[in-house]
């Protein structure tokens, strides 16, 4: 098609197809994906999937079909033509679905028919999963009972086969003609419009898969035609192919908003505003790399920032952390600092600094050693043997053994070497013998 070479498009990139090739799984999507398959994977009995017009009920349905595998599950799609078909047509066409060649005419016979296939599925180790599409034209209760009476169908106490129903928010109030049907819903997922980032993200995909070389949408455009389609894939994809076909007529490459704004008026679609878009200036150009990717980036490309490493903490920082935690102790009215540095609640480990002994540091201060801190007996040398007997027979105690003390200090070993070096006491004289002796005489008498 001319239109499509002038913007060398090999591939038409907007057809309102289910073509797997340009399936985009949007948020809303994923959503109810991820919702319809627990409910087919943990056998429920029935799911319901409500959307308004051209959301992808139809493409999220197939696209749940080819996810589903065959070895595990015996999954069957079928859409409801009409209202007037549901009434007398469900039935037959579930058993063809499943593989019954000759329905029977009699609904009874009918579900026999089913239920014996289903069975043999079962048997199989699978599961049977019935998809169907257009479900709102459910209206009349003959065909309501038809579908219920398949709910019933039971074996060794479970239930054989899963049904997602995919239809319009009227079939919220379809369901409500038959209350027990209506209890029965197990599992119900609303459809939503596309943001104003997927729906970027949506045009920016289709483009690419259809081989675009070169800037097809000025970024005013891709603003308008999220404004013109209110984020629905169907409204997008039409306004963006016309679009398309009169840039092509008018040589205007690439599309710019007035003329997406134009194609939609002819399809009598008008723009609303949406505060979630954001203003994008007309004059503004596409750069190479804006024309295929998104104006903002999408919310899976937003990873919170890793925390960053702690940054080292200088000695007066620390200084000011201890003292404000009031960790100094004050020893004897000593101007003595006796502080244990928890650097762990601060910053990462630190390597420890080299310290001197509290004992020494007491003993240069001429102060007594904190209270706390175990005093070490000093038995001298490592490679001598020390003993009290000894000590006290030595003339001079070795030069290791020799400690400072205050007046208050005891120490056993210093006293042992006082007693061994006190003087004797000198000779008596006669002179004082004789007075001793004549001081007994005369207590005597």
């Amino acid at each position: 098609m001319e239109h499509l070479k002038f913007f060398q498009l090999p591939t038409d990139p907007f057809q309102n197809e289910c073509d797997e090739r340009f399936y985009f799984e949007s948020a809303p999507q994923k959503r109810a994906r991820l919702r319809l398959m627990r409910g087919i994977q943990q056998r429920r009995a029935l799911s319901v999937l409500l959307g308004g017009p051209g959301l992808g009920k139809t493409t999220l349905a197939h696209s749940l079909l080819r996810a589903l595998d065959p070895r595990e599950f015996a999954a069957h799609y079928l859409s409801i033509p009409h209202e007037a078909c549901a009434s007398g047509w469900f039935l037959p066409n579930v058993a063809r679905a499943f593989g019954v060649h000759a329905p029977a005419d009699q609904v009874q016979s009918l579900v026999d028919q089913i239920h014996a296939q289903l069975v043999q599925i079962a048997a199989s180790r699978r599961s049977s999963v019935l998809l169907i599409d257009e479900a709102q034209l459910f209206r009349n209760r003959d065909a309501m009972e038809e579908f219920r009476g398949l709910l019933n169908l039971l074996h060794d106490g479970r239930k054989l086969v899963s049904l997602v129903l995919f239809g319009l928010p009227e079939l919220a109030e379809v369901l409500k003609l038959d209350a027990p049907l209506a209890q029965r819903v197990e599992i119900r997922v609303e459809l939503t419009p596309m943001d104003w980032l997927e729906s970027q993200a949506y045009v920016s995909h289709r483009l690419r898969l259809a081989g675009a070389k070169s800037p097809v949408f000025a970024p005013d455009a891709l603003e308008a035609l999220f404004r013109c389609s209110g984020g629905v894939p169907r409204l997008l994809n039409t306004i963006a192919d016309n679009a398309l076909f009169e840039a092509f007529l008018s040589e205007a490459r690439p599309v710019d908003s007035s003329i997406v704004v134009a194609a939609a008026e002819a399809l009598g679609i008008e723009p609303t505003a949406n505060p979630s878009a954001p203003v994008v200036a007309r004059d503004s150009e596409p750069t190479p790399a804006e024309w295929l990717e998104p104006l903002a980036p999408m919310p899976s490309d937003v990873r919170p920032a890793r925390p960053s490493a702690p940054e080292p903490v200088v000695e007066e920082e620390l200084s000011a952390q201890f003292e404000s935690a009031d960790l100094v102790e004050e020893n004897s009215g000593a101007d003595l600092a006796v502080t244990k540095l928890d650097v762990e609640a601060f910053v990462d480990p630190l390597p420890e600094p080299e310290r001197e002994p509290a004992e020494e540091i007491a003993i240069e201060l001429e102060v007594e050693p904190p209270a706390d801190v175990a005093r070490e007996p000093d038995f001298g040398p490592e490679d001598s043997d020390w003993s009290l007997g000894a000590a006290l027979r030595e003339e001079e105690p070795p030069a290791e053994v020799v400690r400072e003390r205050n007046e208050d200090s005891f120490d056993l070993r210093s006293v042992a070497l006082e007693v061994e070096a006190e003087p004797e006491p000198p000779p008596a004289r006669e002179e004082d013998e004789l007075d001793l002796l004549f001081e007994e005489i005369q207590i005597g008498d």
